[in-house]
């Protein structure tokens, strides 16, 4: 299977890249809904680039791992579930569910230290 990348057009700048699978509409969609929703945070989003990896551990299926970065006015944000087994999941959505759940906490994370930054 080869690399594939699709840019969509929500209103975050967005790229999904799938690494070892075929691109996937419906978790693209589930990705781009939660970016979105990273707009809630109240920092400012700039672009996010998503990597859905496929690999296969000898005794197993797919283990899907996550890889993220955001940009903001305020810096950069990753999350990977690369090395992380309890963050590489047999289910993709899941896989992203987890890495979107910890982007969120750290974009939120970066949120309040700008806020009490400026407030200090």
């Amino acid at each position: 299977m080869q690399e594939t990348e699709t840019e969509t057009t929500a209103k975050v700048p967005l790229q999904v890249t799938y690494r070892g699978m075929d691109r996937s509409e419906a978790l693209e969609e589930k990705i781009s809904e939660r970016v979105e929703k990273l707009t809630k945070t109240g920092e400012r989003i700039l672009d996010a680039h998503i990597s859905v990896e496929a690999s296969s551990p000898h005794n197993r299926g797919h283990v899907f791992n996550v890889h993220a970065v955001v940009r903001t006015p305020h810096g950069e944000v990753v999350v990977s579930n690369d090395n992380d087994p309890k963050g590489s999941h047999e289910d993709a959505y899941l896989a992203v569910r987890d890495a979107m759940d910890s982007l969120h906490r750290r974009v939120q994370e970066l949120r309040e230290k700008n806020l009490a930054r400026r407030h200090s």
